[in-house]
């Protein structure tokens, strides 16, 4: 699943109705889930997960060495993207590279 940007709805009846899970307003960028963990990366702060399909959210810091304005993100397509505003504004500055698994971002 992919959110460009903005909350995060779901169905349980094929799409008759929707719920929302993360506020529709909330800069979610992108959503990977696994079973029966959910994750939503967010333009602005830690990550939020799910371990319940999405019924709560917890906020997860650990391990974040800061809460930088600088965020990055990789693609499988080996492009990568930087943003020096939170996210506001993004800029390549990578592409041609293998298949992007993970970053370290350093201030």
């Amino acid at each position: 699943m992919n959110v460009h940007v903005g909350g995060i709805v779901r169905t349980r009846d094929a799409g008759e109705t929707w719920e929302p899970t993360i506020d529709i307003c909330t800069d979610v960028h992108e959503v990977w889930a696994g079973e029966p963990v959910v994750f939503a990366a967010c333009a602005l702060g830690p990550c939020p997960v799910s371990e319940d399909r999405g019924d709560s959210w917890c906020i997860e810091d650990e391990g974040l060495h800061a809460t930088p304005e600088l965020v990055a993100f990789g693609t499988p397509q080996g492009r990568v993207f930087a943003s020096q505003d939170e996210g506001s504004s993004w800029d390549e500055v990578a592409r041609g590279l293998p298949p992007i698994e993970c970053l370290l971002v350093t201030p």
